[in-house]
């Protein structure tokens, strides 16, 4: 091939070349490759006007009536606020198990969780969080007349003790890191928080770790059965509203919003009008001076 032979075949090459790089990039930008990008979780809330909802039952942050399937509690009100604020309708999608609450974001079931979830590194694996709206306290829970425990939490920590858990609670979470050593009597994760404790009453177990918003009014409503055990709190946990990770704008609205009800008061209302006065939760503070 002579000199002149060989410049004309390399112009081709490259006329070629270029066409089907033209080719490729007129395909990335048609319509069909637009429309196969993965639409986010605000853009789709936004475009049709719709926050869908995975709740589970847990008293007074998310109630159902027996009669009525009616829903209510804070965490009802709370995301009906924000609906009415972000000009959305509210989709109570779907009631999920309490240890399964985050699956439905691998499938786009729902957009966010909509019942009590406190953040923990495991959780941060497979879910964002907003910020804290409120505080709950943890302590332990006998039946009682059993004075075992007061001010002696190492005493649990005993191959001979019994702690009753819930699967997917953040009461187990704690009961595993606090009392390694003591046996478990597990609940299956649809149970009613309320079971926690009876089981504790019934002997099924020495004591439960458990939340003090839940047993403020079993204890009251059940006097002389269960108490709590003397001593100062386990943990302090920050309820959220979880998210599908990487909802940054999703999660900086969300955010924003929270603040603001923090700041107006809508939250202490919320709180108070679902009986979580200050004797059972503990409030954010505020982040000024007076």
């Amino acid at each position: 091939m002579n000199k002149f032979s060989s410049v004309l075949m390399m112009a081709l090459i490259a006329v070629v070349a270029s066409y089907g790089t033209m080719r490729v990039a007129d395909r990335g930008n048609s319509p069909a490759s637009q429309s196969a990008v993965k639409e986010s979780t605000y853009d789709r809330i936004m475009r049709t006007r719709t926050i869908r909802c995975g709740y589970f039952i847990w008293f007074p942050y998310m109630n159902r009536d027996v009669n009525t399937g009616k829903l209510s509690g804070v965490f009802y009100d709370l995301m009906e606020r924000i609906g009415k604020d972000w000009a959305v309708k509210v989709d109570w999608a779907e009631e999920v198990g309490i240890s399964s609450r985050f699956e439905g974001f691998k499938t786009g079931r729902y957009d966010l969780v909509c019942s009590p979830t406190g953040a923990s590194p495991e959780r941060a694996a497979v879910s964002d969080f907003s910020i804290p709206f409120v505080y709950e306290v943890f302590y332990l829970y006998v039946r009682a007349g059993d004075v075992r425990f007061d001010n002696a939490y190492q005493k649990l920590n005993d191959e001979h003790i019994t702690l009753v858990t819930q699967d997917g609670y953040m009461g187990a979470t704690i009961t595993e890191a606090e009392f390694p050593k003591a046996k478990r009597y597990s609940l299956p994760e649809l149970s009613s928080d309320t079971e926690i404790l009876m089981n504790v009453e019934m002997g099924k177990a020495d004591a439960a770790v458990f939340n003090a918003s839940s047993a403020y009014d079993f204890v009251k409503n059940n006097q002389g059965k269960i108490k709590r055990v003397l001593g100062s709190p386990l943990q302090a946990l920050g309820e959220t509203i979880p998210l599908p990770i990487g909802e940054d704008r999703l999660r900086s609205k969300i955010n924003t919003t929270l603040t603001y009800y923090l700041d107006s008061g809508v939250i202490e209302k919320i709180l108070t009008v679902n009986g979580l006065t200050a004797d059972k939760v503990l409030r954010v503070a505020k982040p000024y001076a007076e």
